[in-house]
């Protein structure tokens, strides 16, 4: 197994949730997560400081850090080690039949792109 960059294995989602910002609560997707933070696509963020609450479906609200901010898309680290949240959080996470296996590709896909890069290699 490769090592996994952000430390812990994520989970592509699709996941309503709310973050809170300055101008108040704002709806946000969330397309990747981890027990470590999540990836989100935010419409009409407001102002947004350094460290905001999601408040996730099923689970409830969550303190995070903003590790970034790129146009529409926020990347949160959440800052819950050692308290009851982390591990209401981990159940959650990994208890929630989230799924980031590996899927099996189809062999005519595959060699048709190999056949594409083969025949297109410059």
């Amino acid at each position: 197994e490769l090592p996994l960059p952000q430390g812990e294995p994520a989970f592509p989602t699709d996941l309503d949730c709310t973050l809170s910002t300055a101008s108040g609560p704002a709806e946000a997707r969330i397309e990747q997560l981890s027990v470590a933070g999540a990836h989100l696509r935010v419409n009409g963020i407001g102002e947004l400081g350094d460290s905001t609450t999601l408040e996730l479906p099923g689970l409830g609200p969550v303190t995070a850090v903003v590790d970034e901010r790129r146009r529409d898309r926020v990347r949160v680290r959440f800052d819950v080690a050692h308290t009851p949240e982390e591990d209401r959080l981990i159940s959650w996470v990994y208890g929630g039949g989230l799924d980031n296996t590996v899927r099996k590709g189809q062999p005519s896909q595959i060699a048709r792109r190999l056949a594409r890069r083969v025949f297109t290699w410059t």
